[in-house]
């Protein structure tokens, strides 16, 4: 089973929250993070009719607002990487919570993981103007996330064997 999919939305940040109630710590997630994985979750829930059951293989690209400081005429046009702020494993932790019960039972199932964090591409903000070769032409230049959910059949698992010391 394999699943590509858009989600248009800017990606949002894992960050739990922390608090002290009558001398007690506690933590909990912050309702921008429980919102966002709503949206997650609907988004998919229009592709996906079916959870992967078995181990799952994550192809997954972050695409964040690009800075002023990018948009100068001598700036590459494609997207380029993002050594900044937000970490990259805290957009996949909110990613995989949003998809949990969707694309697969749970996120432990998730035996395989690339992922890559950019910024958008340059000045293609007018639909009218973007290339017809563009993949996802209707989400090009906006901040969104792009996935590859690929889940193995179970004949064809991969078995570690002497490659592997203890």
């Amino acid at each position: 089973m394999r699943y590509e999919l858009v989600i248009p939305i800017e990606p949002v940040p894992m960050r739990k929250g922390a608090t002290v109630i009558d001398g007690h710590a506690s933590v909990y997630t912050p309702k921008k993070i429980t919102v966002f994985e709503a949206k997650v979750a609907a988004i998919a829930a229009e592709t996906i009719k079916e959870p992967i059951r078995g181990p799952v293989y994550l192809m997954m690209k972050f695409y964040l607002a690009r800075p002023k400081r990018l948009m100068r005429r001598n700036d590459p046009e494609g997207a380029v990487l993002c050594p900044l702020r937000p970490d990259l494993d805290n957009l996949e932790k909110s990613l995989t919570d949003g998809l949990n019960g969707i694309a697969f039972l749970d996120d432990s199932q998730v035996a395989e993981k690339h992922s890559v964090k950019l910024y958008h591409e340059k000045g293609q903000e007018d639909e009218r103007t973007v290339p017809i070769g563009k993949m996802y032409d209707r989400y090009y230049g906006r901040p969104r996330m792009e996935l590859e959910i690929q889940g193995w059949p179970s004949d064809q698992l991969i078995v570690l064997g002497d490659e592997v010391k203890r």
